[in-house]
Order: C-alpha cells, then structure tokens, then sequence
C-alpha cells in the first residue's frame, strides 16, 4: 500500500509490485496491479452537462456525460443512475461518459454519478424521467384524409399536472407528419388534421413531448372521405307540389347510424321525411320554391353533407 505523490491527471506508470491506488482519500478496489502496470490519476471525480437532459421511463437511450479527466481507450467505467448501476460504454472522447439509460418503474429526478476501479464521483448530475405522452382514444375515429378538421385527443396521463396549459409542448405526429397540439384540458388536447397524401386507409397517431423528445405509443386512425352528394333524381321539380328527390353520393350507406337524418334544399328548405335506401337517401319536400337549390344532408354528429348537385324547381 502507498500513498501516491502529487501528479497531473492521465496516465502514469505504477513501479512497485502491487499497489492500491489512493485517490483523494478513497480506496480503489484491492486489485493487485503488476509491475508496470499503467494507472490512471483522476481529480475529483465530477459529473455534469448531461445530453439529453430529460427521456422516457422506458429508457433504451443514450446518454452522455461530462466527466473531467477520463481518458480515451477507458473501460471499466459504471454509471450509477439513481439506484441502478450499468456499465458505461468504452471512451471514445476524452472528458465524456456515454451509457444506456436504464428503464424506471417510476417519473421523476435521479442522480447520475460515476464510479471507476471503486471511486465513486463526489458529484452527480440530475436527469429527470418522464412518462410517455400515452393516447386513450381519439375523437372523431375516422377523418378526411384531405386535411383540415380537428381531432380530440384523449391522454392517458393528466398533462396540466406536468406542462400546464402551454400549447406547443405536445406535438400530434400523424404517421410521418408532425403538427402542433394544443392542450384543453386536464387529459385533453387538439391537432388539426394534416393532409394525408396517401389517401384513405389505416394510418397512425402518437404524442411527442417537444421538450423531452419522449413520443408515445402509436394507434390506429382511420382516414375516410366524409359522405358527399354527387347525384340527385330527378333534377327538376314543380315548384309548389310536394315532390321526393332521391340522393346519390360517396359513403351515404355510413349514415345508417344516424338517428336523425334531413335533407335540405338551398338554405332553408327542409324535408318532411327522409330515409336511406341502400347508398341513396331518399327525401321527400312538400314543395319547393321556384329557382336552382344545391342540395345537402343533415345527420347527427356529421358535418354538412354537401355536393354540386342542385334541383331546378320550375312553374307548372
């Protein structure tokens, strides 16, 4: 056993047979070191400047650290993050610990330390565990692959507990697109839809938190054109004389589900009865006024159904 005289940090040449080397006070591990032996004098052991600073309980990342002294070519070195010990990769930069984060059951702030041949660092760094931004559901399930409409997005996690009300510090990434998230509420926020270049089908959405970069898991969404009217029999009426104009269109048949369905013709005529027959909606009017009248569908909980189709209303 000796003490070691004052020295630069870095590699040095050790010339007795066996040693424990004394750094600061502190034991190294009692291995028996061979004559020759290269030894490595490191000041206090410190961590900081942590990249990233904040990522997922999940962990599976990696993280790099500032720690002064270490050397290129050094192995053997731990991480103490929190209270799990890992082994730090091999140093390829001097002065940097890089390591995988190790998964948590647990948010929250740990400590990350370093320990080498037994030398604990005498100061960590804090890193701050956060949970995925987790989607319970959507709402509407199904949107217009064009773009433009607002989705209700359910959280799983209560997101004023953590980011408030900022808008912004959630992301919705709808398959490869990415849009801003406003937050509405406690587990609520809402993303305009982005244009889906691939049409309608099966797509996904997740939640990204634009501060940690943590995204969440991924779930289904549905990209459907909405109903619309493309055809109407007959295209001219009688004015004054009740008359039942069929409509034909793209996705009618979905509105089967509706409880309450009407159709209008211009603005303020409104249908006594109407009914879906197969992928057309038949609506009966007791009459109409003279003149040209685009017509469209009211259903619950869907948007106006519109179309280019018109009935031209003439004098008998």
């Amino acid at each position: 056993k000796c003490t070691l005289p004052s020295a630069s940090s870095g590699w040095h040449k050790l010339s007795v047979e066996r040693a424990w080397l004394l750094a600061k006070g502190s034991n190294l591990d009692s291995s028996v070191l061979q004559e020759g032996a290269d030894i490595l004098l490191l000041e206090d052991l410190t961590v900081s400047d942590l990249r990233p600073t904040q990522g997922a309980v999940a962990g599976g990342y990696v993280v790099t650290a500032s720690v002064p002294g270490v050397v290129s070519g050094l192995s053997g070195v731990e991480v103490l993050a929190g209270s799990s010990v890992v082994a730090a990769r091999p140093v390829s930069t001097a002065g940097e610990v890089s390591f995988v984060m190790p998964s948590s059951a647990v948010a929250g702030k740990v400590s990350i330390g370093v320990r080498i041949g037994g030398v604990t660092s005498v100061r960590g760094a804090t890193f701050t565990l956060q949970l995925s931004e987790s989607i319970s559901k959507v709402v509407p399930s199904q949107v217009d692959p064009a773009g433009g409409s607002t989705l209700r997005v359910h959280t799983a996690n209560a997101l004023t507990e953590r980011i408030g009300t900022v808008s912004s510090i959630v992301s919705c990434m709808f398959d490869g697109t990415e849009v801003p998230g406003r937050v509405v509420g406690e587990r609520m926020l809402t993303c305009v839809v982005p244009m889906r270049d691939a049409g309608e089908g099966i797509g996904s959405i997740r939640l990204r938190n634009t501060v940690s970069g943590v995204v969440g898991r991924a779930i289904s969404l549905e990209y459907l054109r909405p109903p619309a009217i493309q055809s109407v029999n007959p295209s001219v009426a009688i004015a004054g004389v009740s008359v039942t104009i069929t409509m034909v269109g793209n996705q009618l048949e979905r509105l089967g589900a509706s409880s309450r369905l009407s159709c209008v013709a211009g603005e303020t005529v409104v249908s006594t009865t109407a009914r879906l027959v197969g992928r057309a909606v038949e609506c009966a009017f007791a009459s109409l006024p003279v003149g040209v009248h685009y017509m469209s569908l009211l259903a619950d909980g869907m948007d106006h159904i519109v179309g280019q189709a018109t009935v031209e209303s003439i004098q008998g």
